[in-house]
């Protein structure tokens, strides 16, 4: 019987490394941790990193940062396809948790904004990103 589903993307990552423990794409954050091996956990906590095992917005400013500094010099077009290529794969990877929805969306408003010449306003992105979340 021939299957019809297209490979998951996160299984393909766990054949790259397979040492790494990858949950469901939708899993919570909680899960995720504790899905990790205890050693790996208590190395987080030891080193006051254990935040970072949480998918955050400042995980994707961090990655589109400097997908943008690396893309600053190249064309528009290509530009465009870095930035959304890393909020792409950050969303893959991360899950589609709100957080992470919020700060993916927040992110390519923000990439449009500048991207379009004007000043960046924070707080008119995290109203505009609300009102598209709430809307959808």
């Amino acid at each position: 019987m021939v299957s019809n589903q297209k490979p998951d993307p996160i299984l393909r990552f766990h054949d790259l490394l397979p040492d790494l423990v990858i949950t469901e794409p939708g899993a919570s954050t909680y899960e995720r941790f504790h899905a990790l091996p205890a050693t790996v956990r208590e190395a987080f906590r030891a080193a006051g990193l254990s935040h970072a095992l949480a998918a955050s917005g400042f995980h994707l400013t961090v990655l589109l940062g400097a997908v943008m500094v690396v893309g600053r010099s190249a064309a528009k077009p290509l530009r465009w396809g870095l930035a959304l290529g890393a909020m792409a794969l950050f969303l893959l990877l991360a899950g589609p948790q709100p957080s992470v929805v919020r700060a993916v969306a927040m992110g390519a408003v923000a990439f449009v904004v500048q991207e379009s010449g004007r000043r960046v306003k924070p707080l008119g992105v995290l109203l505009l990103c609300t009102l598209v979340m709430l809307l959808a």
